[in-house]
C-alpha cells in the first residue's frame, strides 16, 4: 500500500508488470500521462522508462522477472515493445488475482516449478497482449532479433557487428535492412 507517492523516472533490467487493485495516480510514460485506477496494468521491457504519482492509497500488484521464463514469441513481442498498457474488467481482474496467488504461492523447489511459473507468466502476459490497445508492428525477424540483443546490452558498449555475429547476419545486410525498416541507422 502505498499513498501520496512519487516514484522517479526508472527502468529496470526485467520485465515489469504492475496491475492496480484499488486505489488512483498517474502513471508517467514516454512522455505520456496515463490516469490509473482499478483494473489498469502496464508492462514495461527492458527500455521501457516510466515513473508513477498516487493520488489515494493505492495496492499494486507488482510482478518482476526476466524474458527466460517466456515461450520465443511473446519474448520477442515483448522485447521490440517497450511497454503495454490496458484495463481489465471485474472478471479477468479476479483471475489474474489467482494467477499471482499461485505465482506467489509455488514452492520454487518444487517438482516443475519453473514450467509452472512460466506457464502462469505467459498466461497472464498473453492477457496483456490481447488486452492491449497498443499497435504492434510486424518487423522482420532479423529486426526482432536485433532489437531483444539491443534490449539486454544496451548499457555495454555494443555495435552493429556484435550484434550481426550474435543474430547471424552480416553486418552490412543487418546494416541496410535496419536503415530500410527503421529509417535510422544502428
Amino acid at each position: 500500500f502505498f499513498h501520496n507517492y512519487k516514484a522517479s523516472i526508472h527502468w529496470h533490467d526485467c520485465i515489469e508488470i504492475e496491475i492496480v487493485l484499488s486505489g488512483t495516480g498517474k502513471n508517467f510514460t514516454d512522455n505520456k500521462t496515463f490516469t490509473f485506477s482499478r483494473g489498469d496494468c502496464w508492462l514495461y521491457s527492458y527500455l521501457g522508462t516510466h515513473s508513477a504519482e498516487f493520488d489515494t492509497k493505492i495496492e499494486i500488484i507488482n510482478i518482476v522477472f526476466r524474458e527466460d521464463l517466456l515461450p520465443q514469441a511473446i519474448k520477442t513481442t515483448l522485447l521490440t515493445t517497450p511497454y503495454i498498457l490496458c484495463k481489465f474488467t471485474e472478471e479477468e481482474l479476479s483471475f489474474v488475482e489467482l494467477l499471482c496467488e499461485k505465482l506467489t504461492n509455488e514452492e520454487k523447489n518444487s517438482r516443475f516449478s519453473k514450467e509452472y511459473c512460466s506457464s502462469l507468466l505467459s498466461t497472464l502476459v498473453v492477457m496483456i497482449l490481447r488486452k492491449s490497445s497498443k499497435i504492434h508492428y510486424d518487423l522482420p525477424f532479423f529486426i526482432q532479433q536485433a532489437i531483444v540483443e539491443i534490449h539486454k546490452n544496451f548499457k555495454n558498449d555494443i555495435s552493429l557487428n556484435t550484434v550481426a555475429k550474435k543474430i547471424g547476419a552480416s553486418t552490412n545486410y543487418l546494416g541496410k535492412i535496419i536503415t530500410a525498416t527503421l529509417n535510422m541507422n544502428f
